[in-house]
């Protein structure tokens, strides 16, 4: 039987995680760019006792299912991941103390590093395109998704009208691709955009669209299509290699795992448990690829 003071403390636990979330998202200018750092105002604090993990929406399908898998091997511990508050609101939080660990898919900027905050390289996986299972596609071509991007091209072979799907300026997945596909970028920033396009600020509301929306084609990762067993059909994107070879390679999207320098045990035993050898065959079998001993 649960106690009166259990579920006090429990209420007070998922109170505060609400919070941050409400707080977080008030960051934002309407449905705009992450987290401006002026507006948010002190975070809550934390409760004691609670390991709280939140960030990027890109990171939350696999370490929703480590989170479950330590909870199973670690009775009694209480673990709360509110939902995606992006890799700056990540960031944010961090350095105020209102969560033990975050989640972010791009890596610390310069002004972000003085906050005392540091960043471990937890995996890689390859980003795609994916359109709405109505949509059988072959492999698109870089030429074929800018055609689509610009509005060149309308409609799908079954006659559907395609809705493509834009991030926001500074996404992570944009900041990959203007990397490796930089003529592609050009045309995602672009500001004529087709009438049928929908802007989208964070993975989940891509992968909701992806799935509710005929014809909807949008930029995610396989990781994502695995887990949540979307029901999409991808085509891998490629891009070239920073030393300008001919060759072409799967675009990676890394994932982070930060903490503040000085974190309590019970950070370390948690991150500890995400690079075991039962997380890293799940990881793997997911299509997670794992960066080489060394790389941060």
């Amino acid at each position: 039987m649960i106690s009166h003071r259990q579920t006090q403390s429990h209420l007070g636990f998922h109170r505060f995680v609400f919070a941050i979330v409400l707080l977080l998202s008030a960051c934002r200018d309407g449905e705009g760019p992450p987290v401006n750092f002026e507006k948010c105002g002190p975070l809550p604090s934390r409760p004691p006792s609670q390991l709280v993990i939140a960030g990027s929406g890109v990171n939350l399908p696999v370490f929703s299912r480590i989170v479950a898998m330590y909870k199973e091997q670690h009775d009694g511990r209480n673990i709360s991941m509110p939902p995606s508050i992006g890799s700056s609101g990540a960031v944010k939080a961090l350095a105020d103390g209102a969560i033990h660990i975050g989640l972010a898919s791009r890596p610390l900027r310069d002004f972000e590093k003085k906050f005392g905050i540091e960043q471990i390289e937890f995996a890689r996986i390859p980003m795609v395109a994916a359109v709405h299972k109505d949509t059988k596609i072959g492999s698109l071509s870089v030429s074929e998704l800018e055609a689509i991007y610009s509005g060149k091209r309308k409609t799908w072979d079954n006659g559907t009208n395609i809705v493509p799907i834009f991030r926001e300026e500074g996404d992570s997945g944009l900041l990959l691709i203007e990397k490796a596909l930089p003529s592609l970028h050009k045309v995602l920033q672009s500001q004529q955009r087709p009438p049928t396009g929908k802007f989208c600020y964070t993975e989940e509301a891509v992968i909701a669209s992806l799935q509710r929306i005929p014809g909807a084609i949008g930029f995610t990762d396989m990781g994502t299509v695995n887990l949540l067993q979307v029901p999409v059909n991808t085509t891998l994107l490629y891009g070239g290699l920073s030393n300008g070879a001919d060759m072409k390679r799967p675009i990676f999207r890394p994932l982070y795992i930060i903490t503040r320098e000085n974190s309590p045990k019970a950070v370390s035993e948690f991150i500890e448990f995400c690079f075991s050898q039962q997380v890293s065959r799940f990881m793997k079998n997911s299509g997670y690829a794992l960066p080489q001993n060394g790389e941060n």
